[in-house]
């Protein structure tokens, strides 16, 4: 993932997430974290925050001091995040259709909702950043792709 500003990029490893600092003609190590096998990276809109998703758990890190300041569980992998644009929602889909979205204050689920599985192979959770309280959900359903849109929780139409 590449931090909105551009000087810095997260990467995974099998042993560990480096962050590293952009320079002119090189990349520095910044700070190694030691969390094995995260398969997903993405830094906040605003870049003060980072989730990493790490099979059915994602950790949140402020990006000032590279602490860890949230631990968010999901029933299965999470396989999708997005930050909503003023970074106080995070969305995250799971393989079991699970679509959550956390407050980034509290760390509590605001909103949870459980789609038909149906044989997801991808999934991308995206909350609207309007006043509507809607969330769109990409899936790819068998080979073919479909919107599902949640209000409050609940479903609203599936394209």
């Amino acid at each position: 993932a590449i931090h909105p500003m551009g000087y810095l990029v997260a990467v995974t490893f099998a042993d560990k997430l480096r962050i590293f600092q952009v320079l002119v003609d090189v990349l520095k190590v910044f700070r190694e974290i030691p969390l094995r096998a995260g398969a997903l990276v993405r830094f906040s809109n605003g870049g003060h925050l980072l989730a990493v998703a790490q099979g059915k758990t994602v950790h949140m890190f402020s990006v000032r001091n590279m602490t860890r300041v949230g631990k968010l569980q999901h029933s299965q992998t999470v396989v999708a995040l997005s930050f909503q644009s003023d970074d106080r929602l995070l969305s995250t889909c799971s393989e079991d259709g699970g679509l959550i979205e956390w407050n980034c204050h509290t760390w509590n689920k605001s909103t949870e909702v459980f789609a038909d599985r149906g044989g997801y192979t991808e999934a991308l959770a995206v909350a609207s950043g309007d006043t509507s309280a809607n969330i769109y959900m990409a899936v790819i359903i068998n080979n073919r792709c479909c919107l599902k849109t949640y209000s409050d929780g609940n479903p609203v139409r599936r394209r």
